[in-house]
């Protein structure tokens, strides 16, 4: 994940960068302690980011008819959608 984001904010300058930072911003959440002095830091940026972006980046599970996304280490990991959504797209989910 973090060698894709690398990849991303050289590639990617506009919207890789928010992305590759996203992506570290959750891995560091993920790793590091509670107690960890940069935690609420990393909170405000994940909600930031969020905030700015979130629409771009659940676009297209959007479109699949996804109801609830939930990002982990800067990846969508749980996807919630209906049974006639998933019928209607699994061919695309799981390719």
């Amino acid at each position: 994940r973090l060698i894709y984001a690398d990849w991303l904010e050289e590639n990617d300058r506009i919207e890789g960068a928010a992305r590759a930072d996203f992506i570290r911003v959750q891995i560091s959440l993920a790793r590091e302690p509670l107690d960890h002095p940069e935690r609420a830091a990393w909170l405000a940026r994940e909600r930031e980011l969020l905030e700015d972006h979130r629409t771009a980046w659940e676009g297209p599970l959007r479109k699949l008819g996804a109801e609830t996304i939930e990002f982990r280490r800067g990846f969508a990991e749980f996807i919630e959608l209906s049974a006639g959504s998933f019928r209607r797209h699994d061919e695309a989910i799981f390719n």
